[in-house]
Order: C-alpha cells, then structure tokens, then sequence
C-alpha cells in the first residue's frame, strides 16, 4: 500500500498554488486562531473527571456570558455543528409537526431542511424580482403583514438577512409586525456575522428585535468552518432546553477547542473596528473606480433605493450592461488573474472580502474587472431582461413529498410533476422545493444553470418526482 496521505498530500498542494479568496471561509486560510496547546484543549463534556469538567462548563458559560454582552443579546450559545445547527434549533423550538411557518423564498438549503424534519407547514413569501440583476429583495413589513394576516395561525416568521447578494431586510419594522401578531421572529443571519462590529455596516437583528438570530463564525469572520452562534432574545425558553435542541443537531460530544476559536474569532473582530473602516473605505474607492470605468456595476449604497440596507463587504459585480456573463468573467479571474469569487451566475459575480483580505488583494479585484470588462459593453437597447422568477405553487407538504414514494423521470418530461427534491444553485436560494410543482420555467431555470453545481438534479438530466398513485 501506498503512503496513507492522499487527502493531506493533495490538500498541500492546492494550498500551495492558493490563489486570492473572496470565497469563505472568512479567515483566508491565513490567520492562527489555535493556541499553541490547542489539542489539550480538545476535550469533551464527556469527561471521567467530574471537576475539570464542571470547570470547563462554568468557562463555557462565562465566554457565551461575554460574548452576549458583546453582541448586546440576552444569551448567546456556542454552535459546533455550524450555522445550519441553529437553524435547526430554532425552528424546532418554536415549532410542532403541522405548525405553519412564514417562510420567505431566499431562504438557504437548511431552513427546507428543518422544515422536512419537523414536519412543519410553510406559507412562502417572495420579495420584488429585480431582473437587471436576477434575484430577489428581501420581504418588507408589508409582505409578512398581508402573509400573516392569510395565515393568522403560523407560529413565526423566518427571514433571510443579509441575502446571499447581501441585501438587508427592514427587521425593526418586520419584528413590530410579527410581535403584534404574538409570533416568533427568527434570522438567519449566517452571512451577517460582522454586523456587529462596526456602525459602517448594517445593523444586526440581534439588535432590532429578532427573537432567534443565526450566525456563522467562518463566512466573514475568522472562525473554522463548522462554528457558528445562536443569539437567544427571547424568554420563552429556558436555556437547559436551548442547549438540549442544539445538541440534537450537533456533534453528541462537541470539542472545547472549537468553542475556543469561536471566542478568539468574536474577540478579535470585536477588537477590529479599524480593520474593518480600512475595509469599507477601500471597497467605496474599488467601486468608484469600476463604476466610472466599465459598463459593469460594482454594486454600491445606490442600491439602497430599491432594497432597504446592503453590505457593502459583500461585493457583487453586476454585468448586465455588458457582453460578459458572471461566468465568464469569474473563469477570466481565476485562469488569468488568480482570483477566487465566492460565487457566479448569468449576471454577477460575488466576492466575500473581510478584515483577513489585503487592501492590496480588493485594489486587484477591481483593476482585473475593468481590464476583463473593456470594450464589451453593449449597445444602447440591446439588453433586455427575460424574468428567470418562477411562479411557486406548493401541492403537498414538503414532508410528505420527500418521504413519500418517488421515481426518476427526465427533466424535460418533468412539467407539472411534484419535486421530491430541493433543487437549487450553489448557494442560491432554492429553484424547487420538495412538494411543489414543476413549471416550464422551473426546467428553463435549471437547465440554464446546469453547467454550474446543481443540487437535486441527477445525472443525465434526471429528476425525482412524487410518484402518482
């Protein structure tokens, strides 16, 4: 047998050729958060030693106990099984199988997930289409007012801010809606982990009135991938129940030294407030720039006419006006350039910058897009913008339909069949949900994206659907 290293060998050399990352995870694989005893720290709760492990609880608390007042929460809990954990348990905390949630469309892959899981019922809400760009707005207070007041019987209303484009939804005015309606508010807050750490970003809902935010440590902060927190500003739940619906989602015996570098990453944004005006400063000059350059749009405050907040760390590059698409120009970064983008579709591309980028790293970025985008631009009147938003129509539960009994089918032969499946775009919000049925738009969408990695679609264009009975 050969040397037992291929994984370890094979990772060595990708880092080795590691090109500029606008992708997660936050810390660009160029900080140590690990203290030098890191693997003595690698302990459980699991212990023989009744007093080292009641010691290693109390610090536990007394960290999440700092890291609450930090962030300006009533309770803040370590999760270990990443952000996804969290969703997890919220949605199984506030509610029961056959209990309707608010749910609206931008929703990530783990928010369907739960849902599946606990059996719940969701009432879909979308925000306005925006098709120069090819995504959804995030919901107003007026689109979860006239929701619920169809379905005065949900028990909470879940809201995806920032988006995966980094549009920020209005949760001080939402959380008053939902409150009047005697509701749970719950965030999914997973790209918003900064948020709370400089007044030159959006505010966090941990602050607005969310009644359960999400939060990873890795997208934009400086934490391994698998950390995130749970932000607990509500009263209705003691926290033994809290940490015992978390566990259910999590490692059964979560390491201390993973807490550990999820307090060393909260403690040094916290202690970063100059970084990250370093930051914003240079994307608002790297913006300009682009903007005045090319015909491409280097998304910036302007946006704020048509959506109510944007994270400006969140870079999107919008190439609608020119002959290029994301794709073509996030192939371009990368081959020529040695720029990774966190993402790419028909229109854009998306770029993750934190306080671990250079300055010199985000300047780069920018002289790469207008040298890539010069000369494409296209004639006046020549764009036009074909809705790539489907009409959703939810038949049966999704539940019932990834559960019940399927078959393959090609896509094509796929109209007006029900998805088995979620069906969605890297880290896009989802095209299908299980239960709902298959449009020809919903075929169009996929199979214009199906170069890049489609969840849900199976090899040779096949699809699984709910079987007839």
């Amino acid at each position: 047998m050969k040397k037992y290293d291929a994984l370890s060998k094979g990772l060595k050399r990708e880092i080795a050729k590691r090109k500029i990352s606008f992708h997660m995870p936050g810390h660009k694989g160029r900080i140590d958060m690990m203290n030098e005893d890191f693997f003595e720290m690698d302990y459980t709760f699991e212990s023989s030693q009744k007093a080292y492990k009641n010691n290693a609880e109390t610090y536990l608390t007394m960290s999440q106990n700092q890291a609450a007042t930090i962030y300006r929460s009533q309770r803040v809990f370590y999760l270990a099984g990443g952000e996804d954990s969290g969703i997890y348990a919220m949605l199984t905390l506030c509610l029961k199988e056959g209990e309707k949630i608010i749910v609206d469309r931008n929703c990530k892959k783990a928010v369907i997930d739960a849902i599946i899981l606990i059996g719940a019922i969701p009432v879909f809400i979308t925000g306005v289409y925006m098709p120069r760009y090819d995504f959804l707005a995030p919901v107003d207070a007026d689109d979860v007012e006239y929701a619920i007041s169809q379905h005065s019987d949900a028990k909470a209303v879940l809201l995806t801010s920032p988006t995966p484009y980094g549009c920020v939804a209005d949760i001080k005015s939402i959380a008053s809606v939902v409150h009047k309606n005697e509701m749970y508010l719950l965030v999914d807050e997973s790209e918003g982990g900064h948020f709370s750490f400089s007044q030159r970003l959006p505010a966090s809902s941990t602050r607005l009135g969310a009644d359960f935010t999400v939060q990873s440590l890795s997208k934009s902060l400086g934490s391994l991938l698998g950390t995130g927190v749970l932000h607990v500003n509500t009263n209705d739940f003691v926290s033994s129940k809290i940490i015992e619906t978390i566990d259910m989602y999590q490692m059964s015996n979560p390491s201390f030294a993973l807490y550990s570098i999820s307090e060393k990453a909260v403690s040094k944004a916290f202690s970063s407030a100059r970084k990250f005006k370093t930051l914003t400063d240079t994307i608002n000059k790297c913006a300009t720039f682009v903007n005045e350059c090319t015909k491409a749009y280097w998304v910036d405050g302007d946006i704020k006419e048509t959506v109510f907040d944007f994270d400006i760390t969140k870079i999107v590059v919008n190439f609608a006006y020119t002959t290029l698409s994301g794709y073509d120009v996030a192939r371009k970064l990368n081959d020529e350039y040695g720029i990774e983008v966190e993402t790419c579709d028909d229109f854009n591309i998306v770029c993750t910058a934190t306080i671990y980028n250079k300055t010199s790293e985000i300047k780069r970025l920018a002289n790469a897009i207008v040298a890539i985008v010069e000369g494409s631009a296209k004639k006046v009147g020549e764009t036009e913008f074909v809705t790539r938003n489907p009409i959703h129509n939810l038949k049966i539960i999704p539940r019932d339909a990834y559960f019940g009994e399927g078959e393959l089918i090609n896509i094509d032969e796929s109209i007006g069949r029900i998805s088995k499946n979620v069906i969605s775009k890297n880290n896009h919000p989802a095209i299908l949900v299980p239960g709902e049925e298959i449009t020809e738009l919903h075929v169009k969408v996929i199979m214009e994206a199906k170069d890049d990695f489609i969840f849900g679609l199976r090899e040779g264009n096949l699809i699984e659907v709910v079987k007839k009975s």
